[in-house]
């Protein structure tokens, strides 16, 4: 047998563990977790379910499925556009606002610029005022 790096008296641990969990089965004349291969590795070995997974996937590196799983990935994660809810003039009296407000000496804030919107007729929340200052790159 090719000496591959393993402890011996993990290998034997591992041998035993599995020699019960067959013993078990031929005992009760079943087969344990049938449907689920992992569930029942997991079972037999003593290890988690999540460290087998872990340690199968990082073997199998196929190439063609990578490029699948990427593939569906980025179908999955599509961007999402906000729609703007104000046109290029009110973003345009946004930024005007806010050099006045800038020449003003005042400090900007969102609320105090969202004050001073109402008081041009351009009614919008605060988290469109928000997204509208980070667009005008302020």
């Amino acid at each position: 047998m090719p000496d591959i790096g393993l402890n011996k008296s993990l290998v034997k641990d591992l041998m035993s563990k599995l020699l019960e969990f067959f013993e078990k089965e031929k005992k009760y004349n079943r087969t344990w977790y049938r449907g689920n291969p992992l569930k029942r590795l997991a079972y037999a070995t003593g290890f988690s379910e999540k460290s087998i997974q872990r340690h199968t996937k990082a073997s199998s590196n196929d190439a063609v499925q990578e490029v699948v799983q990427s593939l569906h990935d980025s179908a999955v994660k599509k961007q999402v556009v906000v729609p703007k809810k104000l046109d290029d003039f009110d973003e345009n009296v946004v930024r005007r606002t806010i050099h006045d407000m800038y020449k003003k000496k005042q400090v900007v804030t969102m609320p105090k610029l969202q004050q001073a919107l109402k008081e041009k007729d351009i009614d919008v929340s605060l988290s469109t005022v928000k997204r509208t200052v980070k667009r005008l790159g302020f």
